[in-house]
């Protein structure tokens, strides 16, 4: 009975760091995927800037505008 427990817990224990080597593997598509999310925000803010009148909603646009530029510059190294 014991010796079941083990062999469960050792497969338990090689899924995991199997789990977590694709997790290395892949962390550089994850960091573009989040890159372009942010460049795409920025490009959505950029647009509605175009069309916004009022100034205190252009300012928060633009202050939207630097964070995604700045989170884009962060992850797109």
């Amino acid at each position: 009975m014991s010796v079941a427990i083990v062999t469960e817990v050792s497969g338990l224990i090689k899924e995991g760091i199997k789990y977590l080597t694709l997790r290395m593997k892949t962390s550089h598509v994850r960091r573009m995927e989040k890159a372009v999310r942010f460049g795409e925000n920025y490009i959505r803010e950029d647009e509605k800037l175009v069309h916004e009148l009022d100034p205190r909603k252009r300012k928060n646009i633009h202050s939207r505008k630097r964070y995604n530029k700045a989170k884009f510059f962060k992850y797109n190294q």
